[in-house]
C-alpha cells in the first residue's frame, strides 16, 4: 500500500483523475464509499498475500483459534462486526473483525479475552478492507 499523501512521481495522471472524480462527488460520505469500494478487494487480497492465508469455509467464531470446534454459545462481543476466519496450512490462523470503532470498555474486553485464551491481537485501521477508512481491523492470532 502506499503513503497516505502521494507526492512527486507517484502523482500520475491516473492519480490526478481519481482525485478529481472523488472531489466531484462533493460529499465526504460518498467520497468515502467510493474509495472503500475501489480498494476493498485490493486490501483483502493484500491481507491474504501477506499472511499466506485463505478464507475458512467453516464456522466463523473466535473460539476456533483456541482449538474449540463445537461451541454451544460462541462469544459475542458488541464490537464483533464484519468477521472472518482465516486458515494457514488448513488450520485456523487468524480471526479478523472490522468494527466501526472501539471504546475503552471494548479494548479491555479484547485484552482480557486474549490473556484468558492465549491469543495475540493486532489493531490497525490500515489493515481493514471492509469500508476502509471507516472501520478498524482487529486481528486475533495464537501467541507464538
Amino acid at each position: 500500500m502506499g503513503e497516505f499523501f502521494v507526492t512527486g512521481e507517484r502523482r500520475t495522471p491516473a492519480f490526478e483523475r481519481a482525485v478529481e472524480a472523488l472531489q466531484a462527488l462533493e460529499d465526504a460520505g460518498t467520497m468515502d464509499a467510493a474509495c472503500a469500494e475501489a480498494t476493498r478487494g485490493y486490501r483483502e487480497q493484500l491481507y491474504i498475500k501477506r499472511r499466506g492465508v485463505k478464507l475458512s469455509p467453516g464456522l466463523c467464531i473466535l473460539e476456533r483459534l483456541t482449538g474449540r470446534r463445537a461451541v454451544r454459545d460462541p462469544v459475542s462481543f458488541a464490537w464483533i462486526d464484519h468477521r472472518s476466519l482465516w486458515l494457514k496450512d488448513g488450520k485456523p490462523y487468524s480471526y479478523v473483525t472490522q468494527p466501526y470503532g472501539l471504546s475503552l470498555s471494548d479494548l479491555k474486553q479484547i485484552v482480557s479475552y486474549c490473556d484468558e485464551h492465549g491469543l495475540d491481537v493486532f489493531v490497525d485501521a490500515g489493515l481493514s478492507w471492509h469500508y476502509p477508512g471507516t472501520t478498524v481491523a482487529v486481528e486475533f492470532t495464537r501467541k507464538q
